[in-house]
């Protein structure tokens, strides 16, 4: 971002960044938060959509800044429940072959010890 662009934020507002995200330009930056789903203020996260009004050829044109009121709300990118869904199924179904092959082990061992006394 230039300087005319990180006078738009305030200090904390930055803090949400490192140096090497202040200095991309702004629709590689949003790219890279949405990206890395890394959750974010909401009302920071939307300052930097308003000012990537027109992107064209990699040049941001800005707006006049916009001053929004501080929060709390933190924004992160939807994640698939279908997908969590299904990996817990299946780590189910791993947990429960395991209890079985165990308790088909500790089987043979009780009647391997049974049979010795």
């Amino acid at each position: 971002m230039t300087y005319k662009e990180l006078s738009y934020f305030t200090h904390d507002e930055l803090s949400n960044l490192t140096y090497g995200e202040m200095s991309m330009p702004l629709n590689e930056l949003l790219d890279k938060l949405v990206d890395e789903n890394r959750p974010v203020p909401i009302m920071f996260y939307q300052k930097l959509c308003d000012l990537c009004d027109e992107i064209n050829n990699g040049k941001v044109k800005l707006k006049e800044p916009v001053i929004y009121s501080e929060t709390n709300i933190i924004i992160n990118k939807p994640k698939n429940k279908a997908i969590d869904f299904f990996e817990k199924i299946a780590l189910i179904y791993t947990l429960i072959e395991g209890i079985e092959y165990l308790q088909e082990k500790f089987s043979e061992i009780w009647d391997w010890i049974s049979s010795r006394l």
